[in-house]
């Protein structure tokens, strides 16, 4: 018998074919291609498939023969598969041999154009068949030449690419360094707890009884009296200025009652050092103990450093045993106006000072020896 036409074209034009796998529906050839068909639950291996019907074997129920069924036929690819749903009329239905034919009842249905596509892309060498796995053949290069882009887009490209870089860059560092600052600032710098004054050295005048403040006079001479005290008995208890003192500001006023112990005023000479107590934890106390300095910003925006005063002992603070009240002697001389105004502290606990330290110590003994 004479075979169509259009399958010599195809035939010639492809080269890929391969004839001796295709059978003869009709006028429809009937493709050696691998593929799985899904009636009534079972699964049949294909045999052979055109637009129009399908061969297939397998466990063959029986009375299957001349019924028409819905039909699911899978095309297995690398990673994925193709399902087509379509109802078939069984032709013939073997038990024995366990072969099936299936002819589709829509054969121009939905899944006519897909079925196509792979049939075609079968036929010309689109799409191989590996080990009944279908794959997908890379196509050929190309041959058009590529258009030469002109210089200065080239350029711009370049310096596009190099300036979405640089942006990158840019914001990769700043966000390394605004998290490793705050990591560092979390972990080795202490804040003072509490609010902390700038004073100065000097005595604290307190209550020596219980009582109301009869009589106040901040600018009294050394010898003269500084402030009465009339204690709950009616006794007037009088207190002397020790020096002559400046007294600082937050000093108490007559009138204001007061118990046994209560600060009245501090005083200090006119040319005392200004310090500044301050409520720290047992690290930051560490550090300063062994040479570290604290940062203090000033109410006027300035920042000094001080240092952890020699003559004064440090005392437990009496809110929590794992801080303790010190005194910080600022470096320089501070504008006396800033006395009694608040001020932040804060102390870096240089974690690696000892380390520096004592490799300083080990370069200076090796060049003295």
């Amino acid at each position: 018998m004479q075979q169509p036409s259009s399958l010599d074209a195809l035939s010639a034009d492809s080269g890929k074919a391969e004839l001796s796998r295709a059978h003869y529906d009709g006028e429809h050839p009937v493709i050696d291609m691998p593929f799985s068909a899904i009636v009534d639950g079972r699964l049949f291996e294909g045999d052979g498939i055109s637009l129009v019907g399908a061969r297939a074997h397998g466990l063959v129920p029986p009375q299957l023969e001349g019924e028409r069924r819905l039909v699911t036929l899978l095309f297995a690819f690398s990673g994925f598969n193709v399902a087509l749903p379509t109802e078939a009329l069984i032709e013939t239905a073997s038990v024995a041999s366990g072969s099936l034919s299936l002819r589709f009842t829509k054969p121009t249905g939905p899944h006519l154009p897909q079925l196509r596509h792979l049939l075609n892309s079968f036929i010309a060498g689109d799409i191989n068949d590996v080990r009944s796995v279908l794959s997908v053949s890379a196509g050929p290069a190309d041959s058009k030449p590529m258009a030469k882009s002109s210089p200065s887009r080239s350029a711009a490209k370049v310096l596009g690419g190099l300036a979405r870089g640089l942006l990158i860059t840019a914001a990769s560092l700043a966000l390394f360094g605004y998290v490793g600052s705050k990591i560092y600032e979390r972990v080795f710098v202490v804040h003072a707890d509490g609010i902390s004054l700038i004073s100065k050295d000097g005595t604290v005048l307190r209550s020596v009884s219980s009582g109301q403040l009869d009589f106040v006079d901040p600018t009294a001479a050394k010898g003269q009296v500084a402030y009465s005290v009339r204690a709950t008995s009616g006794e007037l208890v009088s207190v002397s200025m020790p020096c002559d003192c400046e007294t600082l500001p937050g000093s108490l006023t007559a009138g204001a009652t007061v118990l046994a112990g209560d600060t009245v005023m501090n005083v200090a000479p006119v040319d005392a050092q200004a310090e500044v107590k301050v409520r720290i934890a047992l690290n930051g106390y560490r550090a300063l103990s062994q040479g570290a300095l604290a940062e203090l910003a000033l109410s006027d925006g300035t920042v000094v450093q001080a240092g952890l005063k020699a003559a004064a002992l440090p005392t437990t603070s009496s809110d929590a045993q794992d801080t303790l009240d010190v005194v910080l002697s600022p470096l320089g001389t501070l504008d006396p106006s800033l006395i009694g105004t608040p001020v932040s502290v804060t102390v870096e606990t240089a974690p690696f000072a000892p380390a520096v330290d004592y490799l300083r110590g080990l370069v200076l003994k090796g060049f003295n020896q």
